[in-house]
């Protein structure tokens, strides 16, 4: 049986109420009895082990009133384990020492939270700061000799407190599947269990705008036929400091291709240098054409015939109606 769980006070058959002169005297009276001297069976042997137990916890202070308050919120659920059983404590480990193992945590002092990681986390780095509640031992000082009346927990030996924590998201790694915060949970009744960790994982949030392929970053373009073929300038919205304007006056533009801005993708895994910015091209198709345009578009037919973008705007151009083209709402 569980040390915790046996009635010290029926082992050695003394009242609750019982003073320190009694305790020792049955301790004395119940030993000379069941001694293994006297009593060699292996039943002898386990009254004697339970009689030892019942005095060491009522003997010392401390562990009464530990014991005690146990007795009283049983309906707690609290650790049963809290003392090293007395059968280690007499005749120790196999090397013949007296052990006081720490054990090893359970995942309920564990605590879990998530946060929102942005693209723009990512891409430069971000710190956060958290603020986790958690459960940790009573501070006051006769906290266990007071019981039920410690003013601060009022017998329940656990006391609520907030811990702030700083996460730091970088830029240079891919994102972790949690960041962990070693030792900051809850804490347990046992003093000899570690506390619990902070386990805190990232729901990734898409962009608005750019989508993430490894290191590189995508962003999806419509074009006009007048882009097409002349060529054009734009800006992206900026996820850094720089300047996120790029030309293609003097570029080939092929709808059924790309273009690449070089580094301002997110980091490789050296951290040195970053990928690349992926810009993908879709052509916006207006119903037809009005006449003040024809004639334009007649003329660049004859300039422009060796173009290589020239075949596909003239069937674009021809498969339908057009109207509106050259900055004008479609």
């Amino acid at each position: 049986m569980s040390e915790s769980k046996q009635d010290h006070y029926a082992v050695l058959g003394v009242t609750e109420e019982a003073s320190e002169e009694e305790i020792r005297k049955a301790y004395k009276r119940l030993a000379l009895v069941y001694h293994p001297d006297r009593d060699k069976s292996q039943t002898g042997k386990s009254k004697f082990i339970a009689i030892k137990t019942a005095h060491r916890i009522l003997s010392d202070k401390k562990l009464r009133a530990d014991y005690d308050l146990q007795r009283s919120l049983q309906n707690m659920n609290l650790d049963d384990s809290i003392m090293v059983s007395e059968e280690e404590h007499l005749f120790g480990n196999e090397r013949g020492t007296q052990s006081m193992p720490t054990k090893e945590k359970p995942p309920s002092l564990d605590i879990f939270d998530s946060i929102n990681v942005t693209l723009n986390d990512l891409y430069i780095g971000a710190v956060r700061w958290l603020e986790v509640q958690r459960h940790i031992r009573c501070t006051e000082p006769d906290c266990t000799l007071q019981g039920l009346k410690c003013r601060l927990c009022s017998g329940r030996r656990l006391i609520d407190s907030k811990k702030r924590l700083k996460l730091e998201i970088s830029a240079f790694h891919e994102p972790p599947t949690e960041y962990r915060f070693p030792g900051e949970g809850d804490e347990s009744l046992d003093s000899r269990m570690p506390p619990g960790d902070v386990i805190i994982r990232p729901n990734i949030v898409p962009h608005a705008l750019y989508r993430r392929v490894g290191t590189h970053l995508v962003f999806d373009k419509q074009i006009t036929a007048q882009d097409l073929l002349c060529g054009f300038i734009f800006e992206l919205p900026p996820l850094d400091r720089r300047d996120w304007r790029f030309s293609l006056l003097d570029q080939v533009v092929n709808v059924s291709g790309f273009y690449a801005a070089r580094g301002f993708g997110m980091f490789t895994g050296s951290g040195i240098q970053r990928g690349d910015l992926i810009i993908t091209f879709s052509l916006r198709v207006p119903r037809r054409l009005i006449t003040e345009k024809e004639d334009w578009l007649a003329s660049w037919q004859e300039l422009n015939r060796d173009d290589e973008n020239y075949a596909v705007a003239l069937e674009l151009l021809s498969q339908s109606e057009y109207n509106h083209i050259f900055n004008v709402p479609y």
